[in-house]
């Protein structure tokens, strides 16, 4: 980046300056690539000199290319059905039958859960017993991407689903803290998925 302002001082710089650095550091790149790669990075740096004491820049608000937000094509029910009959099917090799998944109920509530709350793989697999209301419909996500605890609405098969394998959990020894879907490594629930 600095290469590209040369000897300007900071507080010298117009957006028409950030418009062409952000072209030329990367031409034919999206906006929100620009956004991501330039514009994030150089208001964060100016905005630091501006806390700095003393200040090496006045404050100012730099316009960022408008990204459009792209529509979110939920999986219809059929996609649905597929995902949960694949973690409950069984599969033959070497003559004998083999269960696509170890746990079956987990597997299917997880696809349940992740599609009917929108919730991330992270959030879900941090799921405890303890935060599940299956009575009142709802689960409460603790720890979320920012940091604030939310709550998100159980559909009804997606509780019943979540019955059958906390259920099978109870069989273990599970408590309030025992997470909901755990698995090996953080990477399970997406790969499972």
């Amino acid at each position: 980046m600095l290469p590209l302002i040369g000897t300007k001082r900071l507080c010298e710089l117009t957006q028409a300056d950030l418009d062409k650095l952000a072209k030329d550091m990367r031409p034919g790149c999206s906006r929100a690539t620009l956004k991501r790669h330039v514009y994030s990075p150089f208001m964060a740096a100016y905005n630091s000199a501006v806390e700095n004491e003393p200040p090496l820049a006045d404050p100012r608000r730099w316009k960022t290319p408008k990204v459009e937000k792209k529509a979110v094509n939920p999986p219809n029910d059929d996609y649905i059905a597929k995902l949960c009959a694949a973690a409950l099917s069984k599969t033959k090799a070497r003559g004998k039958a083999y269960r696509m998944s170890l746990k079956p109920e987990r597997d299917v509530a997880a696809v349940l859960f992740l599609t009917f709350t929108g919730c991330r793989s992270g959030e879900a697999q941090r799921l405890a017993l303890g935060d599940l209301q299956l009575e009142r419909g709802y689960a409460l996500l603790r720890k979320t991407k920012n940091g604030k605890p939310r709550q998100v609405a159980l559909a009804p098969v997606l509780t019943e689903a979540l019955r059958a394998h906390i259920a099978k959990l109870r069989e273990g020894k599970a408590d309030d803290a025992t997470l909901v879907f755990k698995f090996k490594t953080r990477w399970g629930l997406p790969q499972m998925v």
